[in-house]
């Protein structure tokens, strides 16, 4: 079946496929209402996420596939609220269109070991950042600096590549030291009312963009370095 033609009566079958036994998949024994579902509600769910995540990459793409993982209702009250719920409530939300109530898992308990090895972590946690190991450095940043955290990551990446995240301040450090090969920035329309200049002390640029994702609430803009192939 091709992925364009899929409707939402053919999602709630793969649901019913999904559920089944290795058997009852293969079609190879018929399996009654009364037998446990194979996987449970919460599996389900992810993998409609993920589908659900590739018609949404389509649509943004301009592939045109209906509603047909989406529906779309009027933005309303609830118990939990977005990031950016002061700009986007009254407006419409998206709920996948096919979910499956899942029962929710209490947070596991701790045993006395762990708790006893949580602790002395944070207390050496604590201790690497005591006044005496920061001194005059600002708040929030690595005791050792960021070009030695920088090439501790590298040392243990080998030869795969070090990813780097963070806010303005851990950019600003990386582009100044010239290790980016891509850039990828999130740009939410909000306004904080103070913060930190991502490019100051930056020489120059020296990005392209390769790729722009946008919607009401965020635009996402990958950049590459020119000299990179």
């Amino acid at each position: 079946m091709d992925w364009r033609e899929v409707r939402l009566e053919d999602v709630g079958e793969f649901v019913a496929w999904l559920r089944l036994p290795p058997a009852g998949r293969a079609g190879k024994a018929l399996v009654l209402p009364s037998v446990d579902a194979q996987v449970g509600a919460a599996t389900v769910n992810r993998k409609l996420s993920a589908v659900s995540s590739f018609y949404q990459h389509q649509t943004r793409h301009g592939v045109d596939v209906g509603e047909l993982l989406v529906v779309w209702k009027p933005g309303g009250r609830g118990g939990w609220n977005p990031f950016l719920h002061h700009i986007s409530k009254g407006l419409p939300q998206p709920h996948r269109a096919i979910s499956l109530r899942a029962p929710r898992k209490l947070p596991r308990v701790l045993t006395a070991t762990e708790t006893r090895s949580n602790i002395k972590y944070m207390r050496q946690m604590a201790a690497a950042w005591s006044e005496e190991a920061i001194g005059q450095q600002p708040v929030g940043r690595l005791p050792w600096g960021f070009e030695a955290a920088y090439g501790q990551a590298s040392e243990i990446a080998g030869d795969k590549g070090v990813d780097i995240a963070g806010g303005a301040s851990t950019a600003r450090q990386a582009l100044i030291a010239g290790v980016i090969d891509e850039l990828t920035l999130d740009i939410a329309p909000t306004l904080l009312g103070a913060g930190e200049r991502m490019f100051d002390s930056v020489a120059s640029f020296g990005f392209e963009p390769v790729e722009v994702l946008h919607s009401p609430l965020t635009t996402h803009i990958r950049y590459r370095r020119v000299n990179v192939g």
